[in-house]
């Protein structure tokens, strides 16, 4: 085992080796060794605060080699627009990038490559391999940034902006970077080049708009720098055979705009799904219908003890009630109807 500190509340975890998901024990964000995704909410204001729903017009997944065997059609039904890994390090190529290209243009399907940087190896070579595929996809490309190879801030950030210009002085294409928040706030330092550039960023909630690294957010400029593309869901959420992909989870993804925003930015309108995605089913006739609690509940966000706890309902508050499924009702969370869940 290895101790991971938790970039959001700063509890020291043992995790072991690898990409390994898990909870900080204090505060329940997502961690990974080297990458800590931010939580919903800060402790002083989680309580029982729940997103507003958004219109989310142009969504999209990112595959690599291990989504594996794809039914496109299925895919297509879902996705507005995609992202395939090219590689990753000095020189690998993903071995299932042709089939994934092929497979996206025959479908209409709009894609852009990724490349996941290895830092400390050859930033020279990265660029290089990366710069191979410059004229497949219609987004942009983008590096992948989610580890440091053992460099500390400031050689990370000279062997990024280094590997950056040298792809973009021989293609003419900016680099987008793809990174979360807490995997940059904590091993970059504040920089005036990152921020300039479109940013793919990574955070894993349910809140309506992800939380942007600081490069991007007014710390380091009066206005902010929007996001591009949002990776709002990811490993363990077992979307894999809805996408229809052989992998259990896939990657999911929203563009910051409508699709003629996406047209104006990319050149090409996002895929069309036809509608084929079906609406959520209609709640049983006899809800929503009001209950009053008669104990402290624990909120959480989906029916199990096993999810995050994420704000406690004290006893006499009025809810309305949505749905229920086994043993839990439905609120804007779920709660367990004996209180102790």
């Amino acid at each position: 085992m290895i101790t991971c500190k938790c970039d959001y509340c700063g509890t020291v975890n043992e995790i072991a080796p690898g990409f390994v998901a898990m909870s900080c024990v204090k505060c329940g964000a997502a961690l990974r060794e080297n990458f800590a995704y931010y939580p919903v909410g800060v402790p002083a204001t989680r309580g029982v605060t729940i997103a507003a729903a958004e219109d989310w017009s142009v969504t999209g997944a990112d595959l690599s080699y291990w989504q594996g065997d794809i039914d496109w059609t299925l895919f297509a039904s879902k996705v507005n627009f995609a992202y395939l890994r090219a590689g990753y390090g000095n020189d690998y190529t993903d071995p299932r990038l042709t089939e994934y290209m092929l497979g996206c243009a025959d479908h209409g399907i709009p894609f852009g490559l990724y490349w996941y940087a290895k830092p400390g190896k050859d930033w020279a070579k990265h660029a290089n391999s990366f710069a191979r595929y410059e004229e497949m996809g219609a987004l942009p490309p983008v590096l992948d940034v989610e580890e440091t190879g053992g460099l500390g801030k400031t050689a990370l950030d000279g062997w990024l902006q280094k590997l950056v210009n040298r792809y973009e002085s021989v293609t003419g294409r900016a680099l987008a970077i793809y990174t979360s928040p807490g995997f940059w706030n904590t091993n970059m330092p504040l920089t005036n080049w990152a921020k300039h550039r479109k940013l793919w960023v990574a955070h894993w909630t349910s809140a309506s708009q992800p939380v942007k690294p600081n490069d991007w957010r007014p710390k380091n400029n009066p206005d902010g720098y929007p996001w591009t593309f949002w990776q709002w869901s990811a490993g363990g959420n077992k979307q894999g055979a809805a996408y229809g992909v052989s992998s259990g989870d896939i990657d999911l993804n929203r563009y910051n705009g409508d699709r003629e925003a996406f047209k104006r930015a990319f050149g090409v309108y996002p895929h069309d799904t036809g509608g084929e995605v079906p609406p959520p089913p209609e709640p049983p006739a006899e809800y929503p219908r009001e209950f009053v609690t008669v104990g402290n509940y624990n909120l959480r966000r989906t029916p199990t003890v096993s999810d995050n706890k994420i704000g406690v309902i004290n006893n006499g508050t009025r809810l309305c009630v949505e749905a229920e499924y086994g043993d839990w009702y439905k609120v804007s969370a779920w709660i367990h109807k004996d209180c102790e869940g």
